[in-house]
C-alpha cells in the first residue's frame, strides 16, 4: 500500500500521487498510474478548482489519461491533463510570482522524463532533472529487472564511472521488502505459465473453457500473453473492452463477445441481485456475497471451467521457494506480481546508488519495519531514521557503495575519493538551502 505523502523531502512545489491537504500548495501535479491509493484526493473538488483556474497542472502518462476517462467522476479532468508518452522529456515550471520563486526548492523548473515502470499500462517512473543540478527519481510501483535498468537509456551517463547519472534521492516501491520476498517469478515466467494452464486445459475438451480472475486492472500482461502465444482473444466486461481498445497493444487481444471465445478475463465486481463466487479453501462457491461475478458462460462452479487466479501474497504468506503456481484440477493460482522482489531492488540499488533513499511503502502491521529495512539494505545504507511527515510513515538512507572483504589499494582509494564526493555534495546542498533562507 502506498504510503508516499506526495511531496518530496527537497522540492516544495510538485506533488506525486496525493491531490489533497498539504499538497494542494503545489502547482505541479503528476499521476504515476491508475490505482487508488495513488488517486487519494484526485477527484477532489479543491484540486479540481485549483487546475481550472490554472493554478495547477496535471501530469500522466497517455494511457493513464484513457483509464481517467472511463470515470465519470475523473472524467472532468480531461481537458486539465497533460499526457505524455514513456522517454518524452518535456520541462515543468513552477506557477508562481517572481518574489515567490526565489523560495522554491531546490529549482523552479525541472526537466521531467517518464520511464516504463512496467506495473500496469500507462504506470510511469518519474525523473525529476532540476535546473539547479538535483536529481530524484520517483519509481511509484514498478517491476524492473536488472536487466530493464541496463537498457534504460535516460538514465545512462557515459561518463560516470557506474554507467548512470547521479541520483540525489530515490523514491521507491518497497511493498515487498519483507521475508519471503527474495525472489518472485519475473514477469515473463508468470506469463509464460499462464499460457501453459490456459493450453492444457482447453486441448483436454473442446467444450473446456478458462477463466482468468483478475482484479480491476494489472493483469493485462497475461491477456496479451495468451494472445501472441495462442492467439486466443480473451473476453472482458464492457467497461474495460471500452478501454482496452484504446490502448494499442490491448486492443487485438480482447473481445467483448462472451460466445466469441474460449477465454474470460470478464470478472467484475456484482450488482445487489447477482449470484457472486468466492474462494473456499481452493474451491469457487456461488453465494450471495460481494466478491466477483463473471458471465454466464463462464462460471466457475460449471464443471469445464478452470479457474486462474494470479496472486502474490498467498504464496509469500507461505514462504514457498521456487514456486510458479498452483494446480488443483480446475482451481489454479499463478504467482504473479507488478511489484519488484528484495533481490530485484538490490539490483536497482547496485547499479543507481542513489546518494540517499526513500521507501514509498510500509507494513503497518509489522512493528519493526524499519530495522527490517534497515537489514534488507545493510549494504548500501550508512543510517537509517524514522520521519513522520503528513500523518505517514517513511524512512529514509543515505546510500554508501556496497562494502567489500577486500582491503586492496584500489578500495581504499575509492573509498576515500566517494566520501569526499559525499561531503561535497552535503555542502552544496547546505548551502543552497542557507542562500535561498538568506535572499529570503
Amino acid at each position: 500500500m502506498n504510503a508516499f505523502c506526495g511531496r518530496f523531502n527537497e522540492c516544495n512545489w510538485i506533488s506525486v500521487d496525493q491531490f489533497h491537504s498539504n499538497n494542494l500548495k503545489s502547482s505541479a501535479f503528476f499521476l504515476s498510474h491508475c490505482h487508488s491509493d495513488h488517486m487519494q484526493g484526485l477527484d477532489g473538488d479543491q484540486f479540481y478548482e485549483l487546475i481550472k483556474g490554472k493554478f495547477a497542472v496535471l501530469y500522466c502518462h497517455k494511457i493513464s489519461k484513457i483509464f481517467l476517462g472511463s470515470e465519470l467522476h475523473h472524467a472532468r479532468l480531461l481537458e486539465h491533463i497533460v499526457p505524455k508518452n514513456y522517454n518524452e522529456k518535456f520541462t515543468v515550471t513552477a506557477i508562481c510570482d517572481n518574489e515567490e520563486r526565489e523560495s522554491l526548492l531546490p529549482s523552479s523548473s525541472a526537466d521531467v522524463t517518464f520511464l516504463d515502470a512496467q506495473h500496469i499500462p500507462g504506470s510511469i517512473m518519474i525523473l525529476f532533472e532540476f535546473h539547479g543540478g538535483f536529481r530524484l527519481l520517483y519509481t511509484g510501483d514498478y517491476r524492473l529487472s536488472k536487466d530493464d535498468w541496463i537498457a534504460c537509456d535516460m538514465l545512462k551517463d557515459p561518463y560516470a564511472s557506474s554507467g548512470f547519472k547521479r541520483l540525489d534521492a530515490l523514491y521507491f516501491d518497497s511493498t515487498f521488502c519483507r521475508k519471503g520476498a527474495e525472489n518472485i517469478p519475473s514477469l515473463k515466467q508468470s506469463c509464460a505459465l499462464c499460457v501453459k494452464m490456459v493450453k492444457g486445459w482447453l486441448e483436454k475438451d473442446s467444450d473446456n473453457k478458462v477463466l482468468i480472475w483478475c482484479g480491476r486492472f494489472g493483469h493485462e500482461l497475461l491477456l496479451k500473453a495468451i494472445w501472441d502465444e495462442l492467439h486466443i482473444k480473451c473476453h472482458v466486461t464492457m467497461m474495460k473492452y471500452r478501454i482496452y481498445s484504446k490502448i494499442d497493444f490491448l486492443a487485438e487481444c480482447i473481445t467483448p463477445i462472451a460466445r466469441n471465445t474460449r477465454v474470460h478475463a470478464c470478472t467484475a465486481k456484482p450488482t445487489v441481485t447477482e449470484e457472486v463466487f468466492f474462494e473456499n479453501k481452493q474451491n469457487v462457491v456461488a453465494k450471495k456475497k460481494n466478491d466477483m461475478s463473471t458471465c454466464w458462460l463462464c462460471r466457475p462452479d460449471h464443471n469445464n471451467v478452470r479457474v486462474i487466479k494470479p496472486s502474490a501474497i498467498w504464496f509469500l504468506r507461505r514462504n514457498k521457494k521456487n514456486v510458479l503456481g498452483y494446480e488443483n484440477n480446475r482451481f489454479c493460482r499463478l504467482f504473479y506480481s507488478g511489484h519488484c522482489s528484495v533481490s530485484e531492488m538490490e539490483d536497482a540499488f547496485s547499479l543507481l546508488r542513489p546518494v540517499r533513499a526513500y521507501p514509498n511503502s510500509t507494513d503497518k502491521r509489522s512493528k519493526d519495519f524499519a530495522k527490517k529495512l534497515s537489514m534488507y539494505f545493510r549494504f548500501y545504507k550508512s543510517w537509517c531514521h524514522w520521519s513522520v511527515r503528513n500523518m505517514l510513515t517513511s524512512i529514509s538512507f543515505r546510500i554508501r557503495p556496497e562494502r567489500k572483504t577486500t582491503t586492496s589499494t584500489h578500495f581504499l582509494m575509492f573509498a576515500f575519493f566517494h566520501s569526499i564526493y559525499s561531503a561535497i555534495a552535503d555542502m552544496y546542498v547546505i548551502y543552497t538551502v542557507m542562500y535561498k533562507m538568506y535572499r529570503i
